[in-house]
């Protein structure tokens, strides 16, 4: 039970708690505002939750959901990365014009993805009592699919590509896909609603920002080809590795308590 989870943790008397989660997950309301401090790595989802103010400090993905928390006065931190060990650049034949490693829901939009790649792969969690049609349309066009994948897996996928075309809109997140495809120095496609992912295209100058319409992602999967060379894998080197995301969560508690 959540309670007993909660008062389990307490009785360890760690110096603090760290919670990968959402606002809404049950233990985090239990354990925010003791006498222990209490970091949230937020999952994304609202950001107007009561508990967020009860935290010590929330570490956040992208700049979007930094600047929705300090606006409320929070002691908000950008604490992100990949595992660049696993993803990086790995000599494969260029199988598919485009792959989306994401889960098959409906914010992810794989409808425009199948609509508008010919030569795809799309790859995630399958829901299996909803939301079906997100994997069932993108079959029916000749689309290749498959469940969730390794992260090890997915790296060798993502590496026999031409693009990482993520169509998701900004309530869909999927900036880590974003990163994980620049440590590969596979160059990603990110729709222009998309705050979230598009803010390291924009950064970086690697990659390419379209409309969500099919006419401009048929051709921008073709101009994608045209990008060659390491600035991928540079700029994950520059801020986005795993190093970089311990460093800013470690110094990000040493100033917080």
């Amino acid at each position: 039970p959540q309670e007993q989870m909660a008062q389990t943790i307490e009785d360890w008397k760690p110096d603090v708690i760290i919670i990968w989660a959402d606002l809404t997950r049950p233990t985090l309301k239990q354990l925010a505002g003791g006498t222990i401090p209490v970091f949230n790595c937020f999952s994304g989802g609202g950001t107007d939750e009561p508990v967020a103010k009860l935290l010590t400090g929330i570490f956040v993905e992208s700049a979007s959901y930094l600047d929705r928390f300090k606006a409320r006065g929070l002691n908000a931190m950008v604490a992100f990365g990949v595992n660049d060990r696993v993803f990086r650049p790995i000599k494969q034949p260029k199988v598919w014009d485009a792959v989306f490693p994401a889960t098959f829901a409906d914010w992810k939009r794989h409808k425009l993805f199948a609509e508008s790649v010919q030569n795809g792969f799309c790859f995630g969690y399958m829901y299996d009592t909803h939301e079906q049609y997100c994997w069932q349309y993108p079959q029916e066009r000749g689309i290749m699919i498959a469940p969730h994948l390794s992260s090890e897996a997915v790296a060798y996928v993502m590496n026999a590509a031409h693009s990482c075309l993520i169509t998701s809109m900004a309530s869909g997140g999927s900036q880590r896909t974003v990163l994980e495809a620049m440590a590969c120095n596979i160059p990603p496609i990110v729709m222009t609603d998309s705050d979230k992912t598009r803010e390291y295209v924009e950064e970086s100058g690697y990659g390419i920002i379209v409309e969500p319409e099919v006419g401009a992602i048929i051709e921008a999967v073709e101009r994608v080809k045209t990008i060659k060379g390491d600035d991928g894998r540079k700029y994950i080197e520059s801020k986005w590795t795993a190093f970089h995301f311990k460093e800013a969560i470690v110094n990000g508690i040493l100033k917080s308590v």
